[in-house]
């Protein structure tokens, strides 16, 4: 069972954004180790700082899979939700050796919203680098509860030989995606994901 990572734990991961530019646009971020790289990203959205990012249920692994790659997944969801049913949720995940460019994780990650979604889900690719990838995928309703839809935005980067990737998925009711009107996301979340993912970053311990 996915359990709250100890508020001291996570209080160890929340940082505030040294006084830099764009410090008035992101405020405060969390940021963490991940294998040879540190990543920093925004506060999840349901968040107004960093003692509201705390409260978050959490859960936390790290495991190497029957291949070899090492694997690591961080979770969080608003306070007082479980993790069998959420409203939001907001993950870091990593994993090395990366073995392949971004877009082909980006092919496999979509292969599953195919696999989970009716009807089809829809893609928008949002930027794309060989180091940088951000995507907007829409999931008009799930097969296994076709009253419910999703819509997730995702950051991919790299660091050397390392994958990590961002992400956030809002549920709501199903939706038609020819009418935004219905979207979990609105059009000025969306735009504000941007601006935020803009600043996801990974660096050298």
């Amino acid at each position: 069972m996915k359990s709250r990572l100890p508020g001291a734990l996570l209080s160890l991961v929340l940082a505030a954004l040294p006084a830099a530019a764009h410090a008035d646009e992101t405020g405060p971020v969390m940021t963490i180790r991940l294998f040879d790289t540190i990543a920093t990203w925004p506060l999840p959205p349901w968040a107004t700082g960093p003692a509201d990012a705390a409260r978050s249920e959490t859960y936390r692994t790290r495991q190497k899979t029957r291949h070899g790659t090492e694997v690591f997944l961080l979770e969080l969801i608003p306070p007082g939700e479980s993790f069998n049913s959420w409203s939001q949720l907001q993950a870091i995940a990593a994993e090395r050796p990366l073995a392949a460019p971004l877009t082909a994780h980006v092919s496999g990650i979509f292969a599953d919203f195919k696999a989970a979604c009716i009807p089809a889900p829809t893609l928008k690719p949002l930027f794309i680098s060989p180091e940088h990838v951000m995507i907007l995928v829409s999931c008009p309703a799930y097969r296994n509860n076709p009253e419910q839809g999703e819509m997730m935005f995702m950051s991919l980067r790299r660091h050397d030989r390392t994958l990590v990737r961002l992400y956030y998925h809002k549920r709501g009711p199903a939706f038609r995606t020819d009418n935004p009107a219905e979207f979990p996301l609105s059009a000025n979340e969306v735009d504000r994901l941007i601006e935020q993912h803009a600043f996801f970053r990974l660096g050298s311990p």
